[in-house]
């Protein structure tokens, strides 16, 4: 499944009120995109804020 980085940048700051650098959302894309039916708790590690402020704007503003 595709999914993108940008995506997820967005889908983060405002749902989850988190501001992560576009690499910091990889591991988020890949468990809402990848199937992971262990049974078990899946764990994140969103990195971040380490954003400029220009292309943070730029990213939420850009069409999917």
């Amino acid at each position: 499944m595709k999914f993108s980085l940008t995506a997820e940048v967005r889908w983060l700051d405002p749902c989850q009120k988190l501001v992560p650098e576009p690499g910091g959302a990889g591991s988020v894309a890949t468990a809402r995109t990848a199937p992971h039916d262990s049974g078990r708790p899946a764990v994140c590690v969103i990195s971040g804020r380490q954003v400029a402020s220009e292309l943070l704007r730029r990213l939420l503003r850009k069409p999917l």
